[in-house]
């Protein structure tokens, strides 16, 4: 396949001075076709800015370091001061490796159709003075714990057994704190190899620095509770499990005061 001839003689290239120059009709060819004009600038840092344009359509405003857009010095109030607008695609706004503020006396975000929220870890929604309204034909809530869930992920596995719901909600219900989720998580991947019981008694002594005959005792009656079960023993062991509970539970409250 042969290239296309370069046309040296269709380049015109203005320049004025050191900092500042306008080249146009550039043939060298890149990933947008070839430059049909460039207005660049550089100080004396060597920081770049410029303007361009393609024959492939791409239109570049580049600065090495920040770029100001301001408009509307002598418009009145409630005038649109700067339009952004995509004919047919899509906007796309980055910040890969910083903030992304928007900040108004007002904000409104509109969708005519559907609208996404997505934060990889958190998304907080903050109302200062006023209020959190949410109004929809179905307002719906899913999550493993919290306010909003009616029954949590723990409370639906241990619903209908013989664990006292009061220590299920201490633990699973809307104001179990993380410290004791997190020993949940815990236990419950122990329980996939057999050793439930065991978790719960470490994170019980862990927790509580209990020891001596206490400590042994808790060991004892909780560390092997749950050990090779399978689906048709889960009944049987729930049942034995209620009376072991009930025997720690009573031992907690003696030495660390009411805790259940």
């Amino acid at each position: 396949m042969s290239r296309q001839k370069k046309n040296y003689a269709r380049r015109v290239i203005d320049c004025r001075g050191p900092h500042f120059r306008i080249d146009s009709g550039h043939p060298q060819v890149g990933a947008t076709g070839a430059e049909v004009f460039k207005i660049y600038a550089t100080n004396d840092n060597d920081d770049v800015f410029l303007i361009d344009h393609t024959q492939g359509g791409l239109s570049r405003i580049f600065a090495d370091r920040t770029l100001e857009v301001r408009a509307g010095d002598k418009n009145s109030p409630g005038k649109i001061d700067i339009r952004v607008s995509a004919a047919a695609g899509n906007v796309t706004v980055n910040a890969d490796n910083g903030l992304l503020s928007c900040s108004g006396k007002n904000v409104m975000v509109k969708a005519t159709q559907d609208l996404d929220l997505n934060g990889g870890r958190n998304v907080n929604i903050t109302a200062g003075s006023g209020r959190v309204h949410l109004k929809g034909n179905t307002c719906s809530a899913s999550g493993k714990r919290g306010n909003l869930i009616h029954k949590s992920f723990g409370l639906n596995m241990f619903a209908g057994s013989y664990v006292p719901n009061n220590v299920l909600q201490a633990a699973f219900g809307a104001d179990a704190s993380k410290t004791i989720l997190a020993k949940g998580e815990a236990a419950f991947a122990s329980a996939a190899t057999g050793g439930f019981g065991g978790a719960i008694a470490d994170s019980v002594l862990s927790s509580t620095g209990l020891g001596g005959a206490a400590g042994g005792k808790i060991s004892e009656q909780l560390g092997g509770l749950f050990d090779n079960i399978d689906k048709s023993q889960i009944q049987d062991v729930a049942k034995q499990a209620t009376g072991q509970l009930q025997d720690v539970a009573g031992d907690l409250q003696n030495q660390l005061g009411g805790l259940f």
